[in-house]
């Protein structure tokens, strides 16, 4: 967002299929530890509240070659979150059963 001075977490997702596909949830998942993680043994499950790109709202179909994004505010929350669990991005898709996760990497404190 220009003229903010906010930081956010940015998603892109690309269908590099050739079929349709649609997002249906978008979410975080945050593990206290690895083996937590390995196990499927999560503490937080929450639904990420995304938008702010007009017409990318979910559900959302997404055809082959093109793509959805999103972003979410990093707050205090999520960059502490990061720094002491496994913290990860979640996209549930039609074409699968199962979430495509990305960790979301140790966030550095910003020196003041």
């Amino acid at each position: 967002m220009v003229g903010t001075d906010r930081t956010y977490v940015a998603l892109n997702v690309s269908n590099r299929g050739n079929a349709d596909t649609t997002i249906t949830q978008v979410y975080t998942e945050r593990y206290d530890n690895w083996l937590d993680y390995v196990f499927k043994k999560r503490h937080a499950k929450i639904t990420v509240s995304m938008g702010s790109f007009p017409g990318y709202e979910v559900p959302f179909k997404i055809g082959p070659g093109h793509e959805f994004r999103s972003i979410m505010n990093q707050d205090a929350r999520i960059e502490q979150a990061s720094r002491t669990c496994r913290l990860y991005l979640c996209v549930m898709h039609s074409m699968a059963d199962k979430p495509f996760r990305v960790r979301i990497k140790p966030i550095k404190p910003v020196a003041v």
